[in-house]
């Protein structure tokens, strides 16, 4: 009974402080807009062009997609949920009685939320381009192949763009918790990273981002990448959790 009574309480906790959080962390929706119609207007003029010519006739060919929207839209979650870790943030959380799991648990929630969000509206900006040239230009200027996209392939990409999000959302919260345990983290993991670039330039050879990125970007099944991505966050939430344990003792 009492087993029973602590969970109703945890989710409880948890329910109050994620509603409490979509309400007062309506700043990072609107930054979300900013930087999705920052992207919008950087891809409004096509992603890719081509042209050529045969005899008195010219072809120029350009081409649209989301990618841009999707690159800002990552970047975005990326930093979202580093700010999440921060001391501001954790501490408001305290409005209401709970702990440190459940404030990471409703942050988690929240991210999730964030994720669907910035999946939908990046796929959608993505679309809304293409509705512009077509009314613009007339049908008869576009080549209908794959500019069409049925409800089926908006929503594998929304699906797709959401995991993607949700990924560098856990990766951004436990590089967070990682500085939030040592401020020497702000050099260590930058220096990580392009260290690994720059090194692996210079002897022209496959280096671990490339792994990593081609472990999830190439994989060609979705149900695959699916786990892949469910694993890995889950790792990386844990991680997090376990590290703001330690930051309430440090206390």
């Amino acid at each position: 009974m009492t087993v029973s009574s602590t969970k109703n309480s945890l989710l409880e906790t948890v329910k109050k402080q994620y509603m409490f959080k979509l309400r007062l962390y309506i700043n990072l929706f609107i930054s979300l807009i900013v930087v999705q119609v920052i992207a919008i207007l950087f891809s409004s003029g096509g992603v890719g062009s081509h042209g050529t010519s045969t005899g008195n006739i010219n072809f120029f060919e350009k081409t649209f997609s989301s990618d841009i929207i999707i690159v800002f839209s990552l970047m975005w979650a990326f930093f979202a949920a580093v700010l999440l870790t921060t001391r501001d943030y954790r501490d408001m959380d305290f409005v209401f009685i709970g702990n440190r799991v459940s404030s990471n648990i409703s942050n988690m929630v929240f991210l999730a939320t964030a994720s669907l969000v910035a999946g939908f509206t990046a796929v959608l900006g993505g679309v809304l381009p293409r509705v512009i040239l077509y009314y613009s230009l007339g049908p008869h200027h576009i080549l209908s192949d794959n500019y069409f996209l049925s409800l089926g392939d908006l929503s594998l990409a929304v699906l797709a763009t959401f995991l993607y999000l949700i990924l560098i959302c856990a990766l951004g919260y436990f590089c967070g918790m990682l500085v939030q345990l040592s401020k020497a983290f702000v050099v260590i993991i930058p220096a990580l990273f392009f260290g690994t670039l720059i090194t692996a330039s210079a002897r022209e050879e496959a280096h671990l981002v490339d792994y990593v990125f081609n472990f999830f970007v190439e994989e060609s099944s979705l149900s695959l990448f699916l786990v892949k991505v469910i694993f890995t966050a889950a790792v990386l939430f844990g991680s997090s959790l376990l590290m703001s344990n330690r930051l309430e003792v440090r206390k």
